[in-house]
């Protein structure tokens, strides 16, 4: 779950960057997109074996979904999408609190 808060946090920071105007290597992005799709994979892989969903979870392809160019214009990408674009982004709301709250505990881990 670590991995996941730290690297949600670093996508966050990237974003961050990036609105600010700065040039942010497309491979620290992608990298930080390839942890978070590794961890939320393994996060899921726990909860379908502790039986709390039904089936496995392909993070990299519904991830890959919202990469479509212009989904918000295409009614049946928009209905769908948008709906996954809000669960994800209440996701990485929650990390980035879960963050917050313990983030001395996270630190003293790292180190």
């Amino acid at each position: 779950m670590e991995k996941l808060i730290i690297s949600s946090n670093g996508i966050d920071y990237f974003d961050e960057l990036k609105t600010k105007g700065e040039i942010v290597p497309d491979f620290r992005i992608k990298a930080a997109n390839e942890l978070f799709v590794v961890s939320l994979d393994a996060v899921a892989k726990i909860l379908l074996f502790c039986n709390k969903i039904d089936k496995p979870l392909d993070t990299e392809l519904l991830l890959s979904r919202l990469e479509i160019p212009n989904w918000p214009e295409i009614r049946p990408f928009e209905y769908y999408l948008s709906q996954l674009k809000r669960k994800l982004t209440l996701l990485r709301e929650t990390l980035k609190m879960m963050f917050k709250l313990g983030k001395s505990k996270l630190a003293h881990n790292l180190i």
